[in-house]
């Protein structure tokens, strides 16, 4: 996960596709990597779609992810 899939999901997101599935996908796809960068990216991606979406319990519930993953 990059800045370009990063702006890709916002995006899209906005124009209202409904990326949570998509996203779902990738998480069951890289979700078990243990490189906290491409976890990190995974959920301010999700918290990203989250906020746009104006979900505060997934926003939430990403954050909480992410700072689990960020945090030493």
């Amino acid at each position: 996960m990059n800045s370009l899939w990063l702006s890709h999901f916002t995006a899209a997101s906005c124009l209202g596709d409904g990326l949570a599935p998509t996203l779902a996908a990738l998480r069951a796809q890289h979700g078990s990597s243990q490189n906290p960068l491409l976890r990190g990216q995974m959920f301010e991606t999700g918290l990203e779609i989250a906020l746009l979406e104006r979900n505060l319990t997934a926003a939430r519930d990403q954050l909480g992810q992410l700072e689990l993953t960020y945090r030493p």
